[in-house]
């Protein structure tokens, strides 16, 4: 990841990040990554996934587990993607396991 339009400042970070709101933009590289998805809430709809942790991300890009430790709902979904093959099938995953929080 690069912050802004400086692509002198490369970021990198291991496997499932958290990304919280950014107030610049950034450009994000995955010409090395097989697959990459990202799920966007709502204002206050990360709550659920994120807990107290939601107030403290802005402009923090963090590794899972350690925003979140390795028991979280957010892992287990993670977990489950990773499982799945298919763009469709893992919004489907991604979008019921959002749905049922």
């Amino acid at each position: 990841m690069f912050e802004g339009r400086r692509t002198d400042r490369r970021i990198l970070l291991p496997g499932s990040i958290i990304a919280g709101p950014k107030s610049s933009c950034y450009y994000l590289d995955t010409v090395c990554q097989e697959c990459c998805m990202g799920i966007r809430f709502k204002p206050g709809g990360a709550l659920p996934f994120l807990g107290p942790l939601v107030g403290e991300l802005k402009d923090i890009d963090l590794p899972l587990e350690e925003g979140l430790g390795r028991h979280s709902r957010v892992n287990e979904l993670r977990e489950r993607l990773q499982e799945t093959s298919g763009a469709e099938q893992r919004f489907n995953g991604s979008s019921s396991t959002c749905c049922a929080a």
